[in-house]
Order: C-alpha cells, then structure tokens, then sequence
C-alpha cells in the first residue's frame, strides 16, 4: 500500500463509525446509499433506458420512492449528480421534499455554492464503518490500487452499467468483489439501506 494510501487511513480511520454491538436490535436501518438522480436531467431518460416519460415524471416518481424507504429522521449518503439544469432550484426545492438528512459527496455534475446551504458535504474517499464491514465512498468507482485492503468501494457514475475489470483506454484495473454499485439506476430507482448491502456482500 503506498504512503499516500496509509496516511489517508490515518487520517480518516476515525471517520463515520457505526458498530454493531453484538445485539441485533441495536442495529440501526436508518442509512441508505444513492447516487445518480439526475433529477431535472430529460436525457438521462434515454441514455439509461429510464421507465418515464419524461424528466418532471421521473423526479415525481423519484421523490415518491425515496420517501416511501427513506423517513425524514433516516440519514441519506448521496455519491454524486443529484440534479442537472436549473440546479440552483433542484438543490432547494429537492432538499424540502425529500426525507432524510442528506450527506452529499460531490459528483462531476454537482456544481455551485448552492450546494452548502442545503446539504452536509463530505470529500471523495470517504471512509464509513458499519457492523465491523468498512467502505469508502466515491462518486467514480475507485481503481484497484485506490481501496484499502479489507474496504469495499461503494460508488456511482456508471448508472445502469457493468463494470469492467479493466479499462482497455486507461489500463486501469477494478477489484469487481470490492466494488459496489449504488446508482438509483441499479437501486430500483430508491435508495439503499446498508443492511441490504451488507446481506448482497454476504450472499
């Protein structure tokens, strides 16, 4: 592991930690996992093969879906591209209807000041611990090389696609076992609860 990678653990073993005590009834079902909303976004429909007709029936039925999962006192890690367009209206409007209190790692189409007033922002390789299973969050999935061993890479970006285990432009290599997919797209277009990927890593 290189010197940058141990530092980075250094610095953030410390991060989010939840632990399961050993009694089942004190674990929480509270966080869920998402990324890729694009809400706002009438392309993304067809580039993603998206079931709506068009962008304002998608964010209905998006907004819908996460609330029925997600209650207003849950805890929501959002990976990145929440809105696209008229983003300054998305953040505000999005941020009073949707449940749960938002922790938002910024994704290559989350842009603008706006984004402070109305989420928690956390840095790209995040690190979160739960019931002794450890993840770091990205927006991209992270290259092999870039998860720290006994990590699992949660992650969005690539939507409804499969990921390789190499890139054949780049020659960057993937760790497909640690890599975790996360996107709306591959959700059922809701959020996740870290349960259920707990029980997907353990199957």
């Amino acid at each position: 592991m290189s010197n940058e990678m141990n530092d980075w653990l250094k610095d953030h073993e410390e991060g989010e930690k939840l632990a399961l005590s050993g009694d089942t009834k004190m674990l929480d079902y509270n966080i869920f996992f998402t990324s890729d909303t694009h809400f706002g976004h009438q392309n993304i429909i067809k580039y993603c093969d998206r079931p709506f007709d068009d962008f304002n029936h998608m964010n209905e039925i998006l907004i819908k879906n996460w609330n029925e999962v997600v209650k207003p006192d849950n805890i929501v890690y959002f990976l990145g591209d929440f809105a696209f367009g008229n983003v300054k209206n998305y953040y505000r409007d999005l941020s009073e209807r949707l449940n749960g209190e938002i922790i938002l790692l910024k994704g290559n189409h989350d842009r603008g000041k706006e984004l402070e007033k109305y989420f928690d922002l956390i840095d790209h390789m995040h690190p979160f611990t739960f019931a002794g299973y450890k993840f770091v969050l990205s927006h991209r999935p992270l290259p092999k090389n870039q998860i720290p061993v006994g990590y699992y890479n949660l992650h969005g970006h690539i939507h409804n696609n499969t990921l390789q285990f190499e890139n054949t432009l780049t020659g960057v290599t993937y760790d497909l076992e640690k890599s975790i997919n996360v996107s709306t797209d591959v959700t059922d277009f809701k959020p996740i609860n870290i349960i259920d990927i707990i029980n997907n890593i353990m199957k």
